[in-house]
């Protein structure tokens, strides 16, 4: 029997613009599987009974609206469309998550909640995070009944991550952390 080799090559950027390329290398959406388009569907009716309604209940922030629609999110699964089962997640595909985040995409302002908390909440905890910091909680997140933040802005810096001032101190007890600077608070 003959062995196949494939190789695979990492592009760069925006390199997929000026590089050759050959289209079955390309994932198209005609080629999604049905239980993708189920997905989509699902996400879809989500859209249009729950955010859609509700657009502009969101972008007035009432009754924590967002947050209960992140538990919906939870609720249907896709929240940890992209963890482990481990951490209580699904770990789909990356076309699967892609077709995902063109759905929420549609979702207006919510659909920068649904990603601030599937990729700047998220991510860093499972890529960097302890065993413990994974188990503790990645199953809150996917299920949303935790809610994922990243607190960036400050006085001076803006949103300069590189600038920021803010750090975490960690007692002498080692029990706690005492966090110093300042974020930028909209009431």
């Amino acid at each position: 029997m003959e062995e196949t080799i494939i190789q695979s090559t990492v592009i760069k950027g925006g390199e997929f613009v000026i590089k050759e390329s050959k289209a079955t290398d390309t994932f198209i959406p005609e080629e999604l599987n049905e239980d993708q388009l189920m997905i989509k569907e699902t996400i879809q009716d989500f859209l249009d009974t729950r955010i859609e309604p509700n657009y502009a209940k969101i972008e007035k922030q009432e009754n924590n609206i967002a947050k209960q629609f992140l538990q919906e999110t939870g609720d249907l699964g896709i929240l940890g469309a992209h963890i482990p089962e481990a951490y209580g997640g699904m770990l789909l595909s990356t076309n699967t998550n892609t077709a995902i985040a063109e759905m929420i995409g549609k979702a207006g302002s919510f659909s920068v909640t649904y990603a601030a908390h599937t990729g700047i909440g998220m991510l860093p905890i499972l890529y960097y995070g302890t065993e413990m910091q994974k188990q503790k909680y990645l199953p809150g997140l996917v299920s949303g009944e935790l809610a994922a933040a990243y607190c960036l802005t400050e006085p001076g810096s803006g949103s300069d991550a590189l600038a920021a001032k803010s750090k975490a101190i960690l007692s002498e007890d080692g029990s706690y952390y005492s966090i110093t600077g300042q974020k930028n608070v909209d009431n």
